[in-house]
């Protein structure tokens, strides 16, 4: 499983790009989702209440954005609604942020 997080991390880290939140850069690949997809991540009130577009962004697994931090990115200030890890066979390989405006 070392290897799948390795090449996780080398296409993060290739593909993202960098925000900050909490002070400290990072490094995410980000893009728009449907409030269904939303849905899957947050709870249904949180994601009927945020406004639009819905971020979703992809960073490391050992990446250390909080829930309370504001995401800096392209002139946006993004709220985060949830984290989510991402794991396959019990190894957390990414997170999955969901942010809005």
């Amino acid at each position: 499983m070392v290897g799948l997080v390795y090449r996780m991390r080398q296409v993060i880290e290739r593909q993202g790009e960098v925000f900050q939140a909490g002070g400290s850069d990072h490094v995410g690949v980000f893009g728009i989702v449907s409030a269904g997809v939303a849905k899957r991540y947050a709870p249904s009130a949180a994601v009927d209440g945020a406004t639009r577009p819905l971020w979703m962004i992809v960073v490391r697994d050992d990446d250390t954005t909080a829930e309370t931090d504001t995401i800096l990115w392209n002139g946006l200030a993004l709220a985060v609604l949830a984290i989510v890890g991402r794991r396959v066979r019990g190894t957390t390989v990414c997170k999955v942020i969901l942010a809005h405006s």
